[in-house]
Parts: C-alpha cells; structure tokens; sequence
C-alpha cells in the first residue's frame, strides 16, 4: 500500500502529525479579572494592569524629569514648543511635510525653538559660551559629550515608552521612521483626530 498514491498520502499525514504532536504548544495571552484586579498572564508571568499603568506613568515622569533637567537644563521654552497639532491632514505626498517643522522653516522674526534653546544654552555658559572677540560660540568638549549622552538616554525612555502603550513594530521598520516626508518615503508621525494623541503608522503590512 504504501506504493500507492494514497500509502504515500497516508505516510505523509503520519509523519505530519507525529511533528504537530511533538511541537510545543505556542505561548497563550489570558485576561484575568478576579477581585476587580485585571491582569494578565504569559505562561508562568502574571502581569498586574494597574501594577503596569503605574510603571509606565513612573517612566514616563522619569523621561521628563530627566530632560528637563539633564536635556534643557531647567531652561524655559516657549510654551508653543510642547505644544502638540490639534489635527492632521494626513498628507504624506509633500516632501519636507510634517507636524513639526525645522526651526529654519519659521519666519526670521519668530526664533524656532532651536534657537531659543541655544540663545539659553550660550547665557547659561554650561554647555557653550558666545565670544565676542571672534563672534562665535565655543563648547566645552567634555561636557557636550555627556549632554549628548544624556540625550540619547532621553530617546531611550521614550522607544521604551512607545513599545509598552503601542504596538511595537520590527526593528527593520523602525530604523527607518522619519517624522517628515522624504523622498524615499512618507512620514511615519501623525496626528491621530480619534485619539487626540500623536501616533507612529508603519509601511510595512502582511497584506
């Protein structure tokens, strides 16, 4: 029989089911709601939401404490530069468009954020300081280097903080994101009008 077409169908099925019995059983997300406690568990970790919540607000604290203090040095902006779009048209077709724009984008009689900040930076004499005898701005090394650093400890708090209140995306895509639109892609930053909150869309889909 097993020269026939349907013996060989059948050690196939065999040998398919031997390895569907052998593969371990895939990890299962459960909801669990006892005692007015939602959690959730992943196989052997139960996952508290409030417990959850609370961290993710305390991080969040922590990023803003952190540049603050560490990014702008207790320096006070604009209140526009924390200001978030209160809507989006959802363009993605114009090159150089997006939420925010370049400081270089503002009329010259308005100073950018940008500007601002480095106006601040050179009265405040700890990162940079004007000269006047040769009208330009000297740094002090050593500390730009732990500034800069400081600064990419910020944008760490914030990629924790999107992959735990969003869905995370694959590092392929994310090496790619870009707030405006280019000319190899659209942005990946937008408005979201529905949840009054700003929101990262992906090109990629399995569609």
């Amino acid at each position: 029989m097993k020269n026939t077409p349907c013996g060989f169908v059948r050690e196939w099925i065999k040998s398919l089911s031997w390895i569907v019995r052998k593969t371990p059983a895939k990890a299962i997300v459960t909801w669990l709601d006892q005692d007015d406690k939602l959690s959730v568990r992943l196989l052997t970790h139960t996952v508290n939401i409030k417990q959850y919540h609370a961290a993710c607000q305390s991080t969040l604290q922590d990023c803003i404490s952190h540049v603050h203090a560490k990014v702008l040095f207790n320096i006070s902006l604009p209140q526009s530069s924390f200001e978030v779009p209160s809507e989006d048209d959802q363009n993605e077709d114009t090159r150089g468009y997006g939420l925010f724009s370049f400081s270089l984008d503002v009329n010259d009689s308005d100073l950018g954020d940008s500007s601002v900040l480095l106006n601040s930076l050179s009265n405040l004499g700890t990162l940079c300081r004007w000269d006047d005898a040769t009208n330009s701005i000297s740094w002090d090394t050593a500390m730009l280097s732990q500034w800069l650093a400081d600064v990419s400890l910020a944008w760490e708090y914030v990629y924790l903080l999107m992959h735990l209140l969003a869905l995370p995306a694959r590092g392929t895509e994310e090496e790619m994101w870009q707030h405006a639109n280019g000319r190899e892609s659209g942005r990946h930053l937008f408005f979201s009008n529905k949840l009054q909150t700003l929101v990262t869309k992906s090109n990629y889909n399995k569609s």
